[in-house]
């Protein structure tokens, strides 16, 4: 089953943007089912931004140059020119993370690349102008963050907030260790530092098993290394399902992956129940098979009550994947907050998982640590400096 079947409404921008998209090479069915689509009348500013919010520009754009007659001379330039940009700075982050690898690798100090240019190397044959990449995700080990940080500084890199402590200094801080993600920023290119494979709370991995389960991978020239496979798949579901799938190039990853790649589902399937999160992986599962028709294994079906579920999580959230223009994702205000902590709570089935994600919920972001410098001591304190600056900036909100 996929969207371009199913009784659901789905604006015609959508479909042509999901009949470019879900496949690099369209069958006869596919192509007659595009120029009917192409035909209609087609509200080409939605398409364009649509397109640029999924991230989903360049595969659209190489589709429909080969429908040039049918799409408006405007939208193809339009199209021509982001297409080069996109790819211009998938180039400049290939050649930035070319220096990080070499730099970290000459202090024999290991790393992890997270989705981005490691989804366009294992999904789409490494060719960089099919994939979209915003940022560069690094993951480290805890005790090698200091290190890290300062090979980053030394290639001209910085943290994407004002301190007035140096950022040499903030992240000497033992506190900078437990933060989720760290961003630098350098120019238009941003780098997430993660220290532990988190999106609710850390997910339960054993480092070691993390780590020794990582396989080297020479990717544009740069050593480093990926997760494994079923655990990479796992780690994307649950990365997409907490942010609702709200952007369908990561599903258009998952569409891909399962395309190129064959999984071990039992491993799959173990893996995520030990971990919690088998919820993920079934709305993945389940919004994916509407989307794009991407089969569902039996191992996932034949858990009842895990595929009702998912039936049931992934209806609360396809009206908005399927808006068009997009609805936009965000987690302001207290209504909206509320919300989204439920809904990474039904994604999780461990009771202490639960627990440990409300409890990072107050935990203080690198901004917090920058706000006030507390000793190691007195670091519990910046959970109540985390819920003032909330509560500050909702008041600003509401007086506004």
């Amino acid at each position: 089953m996929d969207i371009l079947k199913s009784p659901l409404e789905v604006p015609v921008e959508l479909k042509i943007i999901l009949l470019c998209c879900g496949d690099l090479e369209l069958n006869q069915d596919q192509l007659s089912q595009l120029r009917e689509f192409l035909s209609l009348d087609v509200d080409w500013a939605i398409l364009l931004e649509s397109a640029r919010y999924h991230r989903l520009v360049l595969l659209l754009a190489r589709e429909l140059n080969n429908h040039r007659g049918q799409v408006p001379g405007w939208v193809m330039e339009t199209l021509g020119k982001e297409r080069r940009l996109i790819a211009q700075a998938n180039l400049r982050q290939v050649k930035e993370l070319n220096s990080i690898s070499k730099a970290l690798a000459a202090s024999d100090i290991p790393l992890i690349l997270l989705k981005g240019l490691s989804s366009t190397h294992l999904f789409f044959n490494g060719d960089v102008g099919l994939r979209q990449s915003s940022d560069i995700d690094l993951l480290i080990k805890p005790a090698d963050f200091p290190a890290v940080a300062e090979v980053l500084f030394e290639l001209g890199f910085d943290l994407n907030f004002d301190s007035k402590i140096p950022a040499r200094e903030l992240v000497k801080r033992k506190q900078f260790q437990s933060v989720q993600e760290l961003t630098f920023v350098k120019k238009e290119l941003k780098i997430d530092l993660h220290c532990q494979l988190a999106h609710f709370a850390a997910l339960p991995i054993d480092p070691d098993d993390l780590w020794n389960g990582s396989q080297e991978h020479t990717i544009y020239g740069a050593k480093v290394r990926l997760l494994a496979e079923e655990l990479l798949f796992i780690y994307l579901c649950v990365h997409g399902s907490r942010h609702n799938w709200m952007r369908l190039h990561w599903l258009n990853d998952i569409n891909y992956m399962l395309k190129n790649n064959e999984l071990n589902w039992s491993i799959v399937v173990a893996e995520a129940e030990k971990l919690g999160v088998m919820p993920c992986v079934g709305v993945a599962f389940r919004v994916s098979n509407l989307v794009f028709g991407t089969p569902v294994p039996y191992q996932i079906k034949a858990r009842n009550q895990v595929w009702k579920n998912a039936c049931r999580l992934s209806a609360k959230i396809l009206p908005d994947i399927l808006s068009c223009p997009p609805k936009k994702f965000t987690t302001h205000g207290i209504r909206a907050q509320f919300s989204y902590w439920l809904w990474c709570l039904r994604l999780q089935t461990k009771p202490m998982n639960k627990l440990k994600t409300i409890y990072s919920s107050f935990q203080p972001s690198d901004k917090d640590l920058a706000t006030m410098q507390l000793p190691d001591r007195l670091s519990w304190m910046y959970v109540f400096v985390r819920i003032v600056r909330a509560g500050k900036v909702l008041l600003s909100k509401y007086v506004s």
